[in-house]
């Protein structure tokens, strides 16, 4: 089973996503950039239940005990300082573009969290996720290099 990491590299946070080979968000969730060097010590030991503070969505449960994801990561804001750490770990991530990665979140956002009550009433174009969401823009980072759709 191929599962990939996408990474949404931020100034001052990063989204992750292990996403399946077919697309499937498995996990994700949100770190600090101070953060990211314990995630890569935790995704060196594939000690996965050490990543609970983070997740956002999905389930420990979905990932394997052992593998080693192909690595994806967004080509912007600050992606040169992260790029150097996972390069220092031996990690040789694929670049890709963000372009459009914020929008497909939110679309992403509304697929796995459709508004209820009077919410369902506002065109979704109209609203926001109350909630950060660049753990999905990581996920929608893997669907462009994978050339899936939403």
């Amino acid at each position: 089973m191929n599962i990939y990491l996408g990474i949404d590299p931020g100034t001052f946070k990063v989204g992750w996503a292990f996403v399946s080979g077919r697309g499937a968000l498995l996990l994700s969730g949100i770190i600090s950039r101070s953060d990211f060097e314990e995630f890569l010590l935790i995704l060196d030991n594939s000690n996965w239940y050490q990543l609970k503070p983070f997740v956002v969505e999905g389930f420990i449960e979905s990932l394997p005990d052992v593998f080693q994801p192909e690595i994806i990561l967004g080509g912007g804001t600050f992606s040169k300082f992260y790029l150097g750490l996972l390069q220092s770990k031996g990690y040789i991530p694929q670049i890709v573009s963000e372009y459009g990665t914020t929008l497909g979140a939110r679309s992403l956002y509304w697929e796995l969290h459709p508004p209820k009550g009077i919410r369902r009433l506002i065109p979704i174009s109209l609203q926001l996720p109350p909630r950060e969401i660049d753990d999905l823009a990581a996920w929608k980072i893997v669907l462009n290099a994978l050339v899936l759709p939403v």
